[in-house]
């Protein structure tokens, strides 16, 4: 025991340093804080740049200090929401940036939406469509805004999208009314105090910048009932008179008092300062990027909403990925080394960029298609999937922030937050990379690096160390108390161990003696010894021979003649075990058609890992796929009570095995489909259903399943160049992991794609037929009959040949050569292609994961092996000799009985 052990911990010792660097991973440290470069943001003059026409070139991460959403009875209010940019223009140093102190552009994004009220308010429902009249505030009080009750009826004309169908998902607008220069409203504890009778810019045409600029926000409920006079061909605008209210939102109703859009207005502070911040963050920061949906056909924006905290309920500042800005109070005023107030306003300044890029710089909707008599639209934009011809219209990836903000959480003030953020950051990376002043900031970075990262490694190797020495004090202490001393003139015990076989008798009958006493002891040589045995044998085979008549003499020479067919079976399969890998090979890619005739040559399998991963199938197919693109479709499906379509089965009427094959019948597609997912995935569906699997073996993806065979290849390349032919059979293949195909094998080169769930193979080569112990099975066929499904006898009588060992019961229905199998087992994920050489055995069994749907589906091309050559004669002579070797083994037994 104690040098097993010691072995055990000899080999393990080799591997020691692989066990410490087990220890190390790739793990982020902080640097020490260093002095970095940072851009000052200064006006650069009027920008023309549409920022709602071109999408997002980041998903930029910031510093934010927010307080927490709130909502009244007309209101909602997303709380003081100051957020610093970074001024890095490289993601790599945003993202890895831990700690920053140093000059910032902060913003108060703090959104506050209200419910309006109308005075002659009119919906125009012909093209272009129009909501205008006139907007009063003054009759609600709100802490929040200031100087309410100063303003007076505002006029506005607002655009909306033209629903192209029935909707209430995804059509909306923003609209931006021009106010009286007398406008101030402004909301509560803004960041930047400004002195009316400090000489500010007064653009002409644009609203009051000391004031908060008030945006409405439009959103269609119902399509049809907002355009029901354009349907009834009436062009005139109409009056709105029934209107409700609904927190921030005002709902309109149609002339049939249905509720036809909503409206809010809301207000926002777009005045930005630079000061001195602190940022800081304990995890990774986050820039998740908008990801295409084809089954919903737009922008995934959950990830993008999440770093936003675009939610009633939004996560920590660490997993959305965002940095902890400090404290307002701890803020200091940088110096921009200018008077933002006092100098003279040719150009815009900082504090009012970004009203006029994101406010100021806003089209005219539909202006191009506006008839001359019909009232201008108010500037603004339409956040719609439909009109994209139209310049106002934005693009895909604002309108898809906007609209799921929007759905999910049913504010207004949240979606035109998300909405001012991504804006406002577009203008301000696409002019930080052009700023020249600069300053110092102090920074600390994360960096990943392989350092130790736990101590298992370390704690195994000393174990092994430890238990090495103690296993090796251990046998020191047993040789020095247990062995004798007969070291000194007693050489031949250690000489005669390494001289010849000649001295083995010696040593097994004299190890104990002494060098004396061994003198005069013969030592029989071996070709002495081995003809001694002959000969010791014959004789007593003769003797034998001599009781026993003619006829058993015969079957007497058949069974040694059996016993050394046997061993030379048996050295077959030893050598193969020995020749062979054991594991299945993997290839990264495709092989050459060279490569692959190599295998071919071998008769070895091989599986590519994600081979078929870029196909349409592997890519686009699950159930909704299938059911539309087979809709109507009858196939062909085999039914069993097991899942063992074309199995060794016990007959329950009789004493002995069958082959039992199934009952095929059509069934529609989707009956079919639906059965095996809730066979697979219904925890209440009965325990002995029947099981349902579509495996018609008759080329039938280019029959019953042609509407998919365009999202497969045609053919294998490689095999179709090694093998210079075209595949006999491509073959579809859809069930769950109640069926299990039994071993047998096909006289086929075949290519298997993995498309949807898992497949188990357990493999043969084709010379191990010695030990798969085939029996001529009786066929019997499954029949569907008022109690179920039976199993009826065949009339046609013809036994089939078939494997009755199973690899998965290795200790039933044996033969004396089932102890040499050694399996191949391979599991095939999607997209992975796996090769079957001709005639090795294999068993199938499949699984499904949740991702899968509860199916599992699989095609497989079959190319005809090449019969010329020495596989298949071999495998047919190795067939033949087990045969007889059977037969002859059998007969020996009887004699003996």
């Amino acid at each position: 025991m104690l040098v097993i052990i010691e072995v055990l911990v000899t080999v393990a010792s080799q591997f020691l340093s692989t066990i410490l660097i087990s220890d190390f991973m790739d793990s982020s440290f902080i640097s020490s804080n260093n002095l970095t470069e940072v851009g000052i943001f200064r006006p650069l003059g009027f920008t023309e740049a549409a920022w709602w026409r071109v999408p997002p070139a980041s998903s930029w991460t910031f510093g934010e200090l927010a307080e927490s959403f709130s909502q009244g009875p007309n209101f909602h209010d997303t709380g003081h929401t100051y957020r610093a940019f970074i001024p890095f223009q490289d993601e790599a140093q945003r993202t890895s940036l831990r700690s920053f102190q140093g000059p910032a552009e902060v913003m108060d994004q703090r959104v506050v939406c209200v419910s309006p009220s109308f005075v002659d308010l009119r919906l125009n429902s012909t093209f272009p469509p129009r909501l205008f009249g006139q907007m009063t505030l003054g009759n609600e009080s709100y802490p929040i805004l200031q100087d309410m009750e100063t303003q007076g009826p505002i006029n506005f004309t607002c655009a909306l999208p033209f629903p192209s169908k029935n909707t209430t998902y995804g059509m909306s607008s923003l609209c931006y009314p021009l106010l009286a220069l007398t406008s101030n409203i402004q909301l509560e504890d803004p960041l930047v105090n400004i002195n009316p009778d400090d000489r500010i810019p007064l653009y002409s045409g644009y609203n009051n910048p000391l004031a908060s600029p008030m945006l409405i926000v439009l959103d269609i409920l119902d399509g049809v009932a907002m355009m029901a006079r354009n349907l009834e061909n009436i062009t005139t605008p109409y009056r709105v008179t029934n209107i409700h209210k609904d927190g921030p939102w005002s709902i309109i109703m149609n002339g049939s008092n249905t509720a036809a859009l909503r409206v809010s207005s809301c207000f926002t502070n777009l005045v930005a300062k630079t000061f001195t911040v602190d940022m800081a963050s304990s995890w990774q920061n986050w820039e998740p990027r908008l990801s295409w949906d084809r089954n919903s056909n737009s922008f995934d924006t959950e990830s993008v909403r999440r770093q936003l905290g675009a939610s009633l309920t939004p996560d920590s500042l660490n997993h959305r990925g965002v940095l902890a800005l400090n404290s307002r109070s701890e803020w200091e005023d940088f110096d921009m080394g200018f008077n933002a107030i006092e100098n003279d306003f040719n150009e815009f300044d900082t504090y009012f960029h970004f009203t006029t890029t994101f406010l100021n710089l806003l089209p005219t909707p539909q202006q191009a298609l506006t008839p001359p008599d019909f009232p201008r639209a108010n500037q603004g934009i339409l956040l719609s999937e439909a009109n994209t011809a139209d310049t106002s219209t934005a693009d895909r990836s604002y309108t898809d922030i906007f609209k799921d903000v929007l759905h999910d959480t049913n504010s207004p003030a949240l979606a035109l937050q998300a909405l001012i953020t991504r804006g406002t950051q577009a203008a301000y990376y696409e002019n930080l990379m052009r700023e020249d002043p600069i300053t110092s900031a102090l920074t600390a970075f994360s960096s990943t690096a392989l350092i130790p990262a736990r101590w298992d490694g370390f704690v195994a190797g000393v174990s092994i160390i430890v238990a090495h020495f103690i296993i090796l004090a251990l046998i020191t202490v047993l040789f020095v108390v247990y062995t004798r001393n007969s070291m000194i003139g007693n050489s031949w015990q250690a000489v005669a161990q390494v001289v010849s076989e000649d001295m083995l008798p010696v040593l097994d009958q004299a190890c104990m003696e002494k060098d004396g006493e061994l003198t005069g002891r013969p030592v029989v040589p071996t070709t002495q010894r081995r003809t001694e045995t002959r000969q010791s044998t014959s004789k007593l085979f003769n003797e034998e021979a001599k009781d026993s008549n003619s006829t058993s003499l015969g079957v007497t020479k058949e069974v040694m003649a059996s016993k050394t067919v046997d061993a030379a079976i048996a050295e077959l399969l030893s050598t193969f075990n020995e020749l062979n890998s054991h594991v299945v090979e993997e290839l990264s890619e495709e092989p050459s058609p060279l490569e692959f005739m190599r295998f071919v040559a071998r008769n070895t399998p091989f599986v590519v890992r994600g081979g078929a991963s870029s196909w349409k199938a592997c890519q686009e197919w699950n159930s909704a796929y299938l059911l539309k693109a087979l809709k109507d479709q009858t196939v062909n499906v085999a039914v069993t009570p097991y899942g063992n379509a074309d199995a060794p089965t016990q007959h329950p009427d009789y004493n002995f095995s069958v082959f039992a094959k199934p009952h095929y019948e059509d069934q529609p597609f989707d009956t079919f489909l639906e059965y095996v997912v809730r066979h697979e995935t219904d925890p209440n569906f009965p325990q002995d259903a029947e099981v349902r699997y579509a495996q018609t073996q008759n080329d039938n993806l280019r029959d019953e399943y042609m509407a998919l065979y365009s999202d497969v290849q045609k053919d294998i390349p490689f095999a179709r160049i090694a093998l210079d032919k075209a595949p006999d059979a491509v073959n579809l293949w859809i069930g769950n992991s109640k069926s299990v195909t039994a071993m047998h094998k096909d006289n086929y080169e075949n290519i298997y794609v993995q498309v949807l769930g898992r497949k188990h193979f357990v493999l043969f080569p084709a010379l191990c037929y010695p030990f798969v112990n085939e029996k001529p099975l009786r066929p019997a066929t499954y029949i569907r009959t008022e109690d179920g499904l039976v199993l009826q006898m065949d009339d046609n009588d013809e036994p089939v040949p078939f494997p009755t060992w199973d690899p998965d019961r290795p200790s039933e229905n044996t033969t004396p050569f089932s102890q040499y199998a050694q399996p191949l087992r391979v599991t095939l994920n999607p997209g992975d292609m796996l090769y079957l050489p001709a005639m090795w055995y294999h068993k199938v069994s499949q699984s499904c994961t949740e991702e899968d749907e509860g199916f599992v589906l699989a095609v497989n091309y079959w190319y005809d092996m090449e019969f010329s050559g020495p596989l298949f004669p071999t495998s047919a002579f190795i067939r033949d000799i087990s045969l007889a070797n059977t037969s002859q083994t059998t007969q020996g037994s009887d004699v003996d009985k």
